[in-house]
């Protein structure tokens, strides 16, 4: 075990090792710099006083630091600077004795000076000790437990171990063959990158516990597309430098990925087990699906998860050989994978969403667009191939809006049919409702809603067949059309949700924070500059609008009169999937995945 080197060639060497004992063995002193001779007699306590010689002080201090008789050291050294003040090497001697009686920063603002001596074999020994309690820092903040260190101490430690880093690169800079800096340097380096590493996976850990099956796969979709989006300009690059460590970093990423993959399948078993726990049938009563047909789901959603694995692989190797065009495919795979999985899983209100925010995006893309919003850049891809894969994906999520919403409606009208019938005048404020009048409400709300659904998302489906089949061919303006034909008709879905009062109205006031122009003095004007700050909306449609329900119609506001935002849909779907759980109690058993998923949830240089 190395340990502190201790006045001028005292110091032993810091290691990993000696981080894991509570207590720091000391080398055996070793002899002082030829300059300090041995003394020929040692001074005692009662004569020190007497003596005015600074070497003899020095000498006696370290005497008395080989005996352990660290505070009468400490004197000696103390006595000896009033005399020299400044000199490098008593100062070295004061830090040396500050750090025995464990004052650590009186210890290091003497090396520090110590570090600047002109003596470059003293100066050495000053940042190789300098570096040794910057390493002891860090383990003294890591404790015992390193997972337990809070976040925000991380950089702390972190910043220690740099410190440490360069301490013993300068010591190695002004004595090559100091063995115990280059010992102590490569260990401070792998350290720092093993809890760097450490916490990331325990970072990366916490989140997928966070985050539901849906969420966690929506999660992983997303990173697959950046890793798309950041092949596709790499390929078409010459070769470099530069662009050959980009496909490095490209492939370890994309590796990266592919180790997630696990934790998914692992995060399938355990939604799987959730949904189909006791009590999972109507009312919580009845008994879950069939065990055979449960692991059969399992089985085959972890076969898409693993298939999305070795696909990924694939891709890294392709990457690591710097053939970009040969990831392509693999990418692309990996991603269909992840999809399929999506589609068997997402319920209703999951799909309506990501369908209207996939389209806006489409829609953005479409070079006939006349004033294209702008999107988030992970989003946009240049390749005309990636526009029809995604637009072949809304196809499929109108497809199951239309599955989504039959089940809906035979689970609902048994519940409508059985519920006394509504008021033939209902009253103006919700809140004049009953609870149970109130969830009736909602129910026929819900029911109309899915009536809706069923007669809009055929004809949604097909438009954007249609929109696929003119990417193909490069009719960009017709594509445009019926991309925006697919927007108006899933928003009128969305317009029909159920909409929850308190959800809507802390909406509309984060709408309105959002928008308020900071100067206060134009308050009068807030409800014009509300509208002006807009983004342009994504189509301008008002046949759409006049073939909604009429009974929606009273309740839209100005904002709502052109094609919803984004962020409006994203608010509206949140309500509708609120009200959906709590009906959840009264779903039949469910023989599909979806059905049963539904409402559950490198080495551093510094």
């Amino acid at each position: 075990m190395r340990n502190l080197f201790l006045l001028t060639f005292l110091f032993g060497s810091f290691s990993l090792q000696a981080w894991a004992q509570s207590d720091h063995e000391k080398e055996p002193a070793q002899p002082p710099a030829e300059e300090v001779a041995e003394p020929d007699s040692v001074a005692s306590e009662s004569n020190l006083d007497l003596a005015q010689d600074p070497i003899s002080l020095v000498r006696q201090g370290v005497e008395w630091y080989r005996q352990d008789r660290f505070q009468d050291a400490h004197q000696a050294f103390e006595q000896a600077a009033t005399l020299l003040p400044e000199h490098p090497r008593i100062q070295f001697g004061q830090a040396t004795t500050a750090l025995a009686l464990g004052e650590v920063e009186q210890a290091r603002s003497g090396m520090l000076q110590a570090a600047a001596a002109p003596d470059p074999i003293l100066a050495a020994e000053a940042r190789y000790n300098l570096g040794v309690l910057a390493a002891q820092q860090a383990r003294n903040a890591v404790g015992d437990d390193l997972a337990a260190v809070a976040k925000e101490n991380r950089q702390e430690i972190l910043d220690a171990l740099q410190q440490a880093a360069t301490a013993f690169r300068e010591c190695i800079e002004l004595k090559e063959d100091h063995g115990d800096a280059r010992y102590n340097l490569e260990l401070v380096r792998r350290y720092r990158k093993e809890i760097e590493d450490f916490w990331r996976q325990l970072d990366k850990q916490e989140e997928r516990d966070s985050k539901d099956l849906l969420e966690f796969l929506s999660q992983l979709q997303e990173r697959q597309e950046e890793l798309r989006n950041r092949r596709w300009p790499l390929a078409e690059q010459t070769p470099s430098l530069q662009r050959d460590q980009a496909l490095r970093e490209l492939a370890y990423d994309q590796d990266e990925l592919a180790l997630e993959m696990e934790a998914l399948k692992a995060k399938i078993v355990e939604s799987m087990q959730q949904a189909t726990g006791p009590g999972s049938g109507p009312g919580g009563q009845g008994q879950g699906p069939d065990p055979q047909q449960l692991e059969q789901a399992i089985q085959s959603m972890q076969a898409l998860a693993e298939s999305a694995r070795e696909a990924m692989e694939t891709a890294a190797m392709e990457l690591q050989e710097r053939r970009p065009e040969d990831a392509k495919a693999p990418q692309g795979q990996a991603a269909a994978e992840l999809e399929r999985l999506y589609q068997g899983i997402a319920p209703f209100h999951a799909l309506l969403r990501r369908g209207i925010e996939t389209e806006t995006v489409l829609l953005a893309l479409n070079p006939s667009h006349p004033e294209p919003p702008e999107i988030e850049a992970e989003q946009h891809t240049p390749e005309r191939d990636r526009w029809q894969e995604r637009q072949r994906n809304v196809q499929a999520w109108c497809g199951l809006l239309t599955l989504h919403a039959e089940q809906q409606l035979s689970q609902l009208e048994p519940l409508l049919q059985s519920a006394p019938p509504p008021p033939p005048t209902p009253p103006s404020d919700q809140e004049e409702l009953s609870e149970e009048e109130q969830a009736q409400a909602h129910m026929r709300q819900l029911a109309e809603a899915m009536e809706l659904a069923l007669e809009l998302a055929p004809q949604a489906e097909e438009a954007a067949r249609e929109a696929v089949e003119f990417l193909a061919s490069e009719q960009d303006e017709d594509a445009f059309n019926r991309q925006q034909e697919v927007l108006d008709l899933l928003q009128q879905i969305a317009d029909a949700m159920p909409k929850d009062p308190n959800s809507q109205e802390q909406g509309d006031q984060q709408d309105s924070d959002q928008e308020q122009p900071q100067d206060q003095e134009q308050e009068q004007d807030q409800e014009q500059d509300s509208e002006q700050d807009q983004p342009p909306p994504p189509q301008e449609n008002p046949e759409s609008e006049q073939d909604s329900p009429p009974e929606q119609q009273p309740e839209e506001s100005p904002q709502q009169q052109p094609p919803m935002s984004r962020e409006q849909a994203q608010q509206l779907l949140q309500r509708a999937r609120e009200r959906e759980q709590e009906y959840k109690e009264h779903q039949k058993e469910k023989a599909r995945i979806q059905q049963w998923l539904q409402g559950q949830k490198v080495k551093k240089d510094w």
